[in-house]
């Protein structure tokens, strides 16, 4: 009876009526009716990096139900299933508005998260003859770390904020460290943003040739090394040391992949050697396995002066470093750092020939940096400079701030760890992408509200 109803003049005539037409049950759960202070509170905790569950706190809940009278308190599954994703969108579409028709950078990288997966960031930001704000566009998980999947996660993020316009014309700078499978990856990309210029992370080079001075001088390193572990829980020893030094900080802790902290702390021993050797000297052998160790490096005849070479050639790398991760740098400033690390490298004895070379070799397997300079000097010098086939002096001004430093990258990383902590490992990447791209997005646009 079904079928001869669907085959009537009347129902067909209905059918192609303009009318209201009752909604079906799966239209009515996918669109539920939007509360703006349920929107609102959920934009405050990722702002935030509140938990949603802390809706169910008792005094958070009594606190709101107090002061927020004339408002139900939602659920934590509200927010999460009806506004999240509505926020998210909306955070989308306004980058691509703000970077709309703009010339454009981008910075690449991966990590590996607490929970084992291979973790993608992309930051996004325009070139401007002011600062100007960059944004966290994408945040996925690659099923492994290679030049294909890299390339094809920046260009499938690119593609999914700017579609249908795509914005191949636009990019103009690729940031990103100097690990192999990146420079494939951007030579991989190379065909589909043509004006696409690669610069690797000028931080991460001075970096690098800080690891070659951590390797030449193995026995400062491992008189670093000791200490640590000499003070490391240790808080009799911690005691003794700030009875006896009590003006004096405790030995540096370096981490090898924080750029520049093992030489702070080769700065920090070749100025206080002598106080920290005679602490150390009183320990008892018995009590841990890394004082006699620890003992002996200091007591090794070339210490002294390696820490003096140290002092002497390199104590420049973690001051140009914290220079170039200074947020809105212009360019000119930082190549002239840059310019300046090479000055002061070539003036590096010729024994330490690895130093020497290491810096050199590095910047020669930067591919953007000649181009940079290029840009750079064809505004500040007198000499006629030919410029890269894919940059125009019409759009010259426009490199005023580029940046070139994956240090925005690194901090979205820092964020992503701060999301994802041992609390809350159970969040799945599509929820992590929605959080930490909104976190990120209204972070940076109070920090550029401040600086305004």
């Amino acid at each position: 009876m079904v079928l001869q109803h669907v085959d009537t003049a009347t129902h067909q005539t209905r059918l192609r009526s303009k009318g209201p037409r009752q909604q079906q049950l799966s239209q009515m759960i996918n669109k539920p009716e939007k509360n703006e202070f349920f929107k609102n509170l959920c934009e405050t905790f990722l702002a935030c990096n509140i938990p949603f569950y802390k809706l169910s706190n008792p005094h958070l809940n009594r606190f709101l139900k107090k002061y927020c009278v004339h408002q139900n308190i939602p659920d934590e599954s509200t927010l999460r299933k009806n506004y999240v994703p509505q926020i998210y969108q909306e955070i989308l579409d306004e980058i691509r508005k703000k970077l709309d028709k703009k010339l454009l950078w981008i910075s690449a990288d991966e990590t590996t998260d607490i929970n084992g997966r291979y973790i993608a960031n992309l930051i996004i930001g325009s070139l401007e003859t002011e600062p100007s704000p960059s944004y966290l566009i994408s945040c996925r998980q690659l099923e492994k770390t290679n030049h294909s999947t890299v390339a094809r996660f920046v260009n499938d993020s690119l593609n999914r904020l700017f579609f249908p316009e795509s914005p191949n014309e636009k990019v103009l700078i690729f940031l990103s460290d100097a690990a192999p499978y990146m420079l494939k990856a951007v030579r991989a990309l190379k065909p589909f943003y043509p004006n696409l210029i690669h610069v690797t992370c000028f931080a991460h080079a001075l970096h690098r040739l800080a690891e070659q001075v951590r390797i030449t001088f193995c026995n400062v390193n491992e008189l670093i090394a000791t200490t640590k572990k000499v003070f490391l829980k240790a808080p009799v020893r911690i005691c003794k040391y700030k009875e006896m030094a009590a003006n004096l900080p405790l030995p540096p802790e370096p981490i090898i992949t924080r750029w520049g902290t093992w030489i702070e702390a080769a700065l920090f021993y070749h100025q206080n050697f002598e106080v920290v050797r005679e602490i150390v000297m009183q320990f008892e052998d018995s009590d841990a396995l890394s004082i006699p160790k620890c003992k002996a490096a200091f007591q090794n005849a070339t210490i002294r002066k390696d820490l003096a070479i140290i002092n002497t050639h390199f104590s420049y790398i973690p001051s140009s470093i914290t220079k170039l991760e200074t947020q809105n740098l212009p360019l000119h400033e930082a190549l002239s750092i840059m310019k300046g690390a090479i000055v002061k490298n070539s003036q590096i004895p010729d024994y330490l020939e690895k130093i020497k070379e290491k810096l050199t070799n590095v910047l020669n397997n930067n591919p953007g940096y000649s181009a940079l300079c290029h840009i750079d000097d064809f505004t500040h010098t007198e000499n006629s400079v030919e410029l890269p086939e894919t940059v125009s002096p019409s759009i010259v001004p426009y490199f005023k701030f580029c940046p070139v430093t994956s240090i925005d990258v690194e901090r979205s990383f820092s964020s992503y760890k701060l999301i994802l902590n041992d609390r809350r490992r159970s969040l799945k990447i599509e929820n992590l992408e929605h959080y930490i791209v909104i976190n990120m997005y209204y972070n940076a646009i109070e920090k550029n509200a401040i600086e305004q």
